[in-house]
């Protein structure tokens, strides 16, 4: 026995499996965003935590450049 499945069905798993595509592809994409950003986040705060290192480390030897 087959079964005949109608062509509005068809129709209407031809739409919601596009939609579904697209809502995950939507999906996807927004997770990417949030992980360059976060990255990003993580790369200014790298940079900072360096260059006060950096000045912290540059007056401290010009403290001991000026005892001397």
């Amino acid at each position: 026995m087959h079964t005949v499945i109608p062509s509005y069905c068809k129709d209407y798993a031809f739409f919601f499996s596009n939609y579904f595509r697209d809502v995950y592809k939507a999906e996807q994409k927004e997770k990417e965003k949030r992980h360059r950003e976060r990255l990003r986040s993580i790369e200014i705060q790298r940079d900072k935590l360096h260059k006060a290192a950096c000045y912290k480390k540059s007056s401290i030897q010009m403290k001991n450049h000026s005892a001397v």
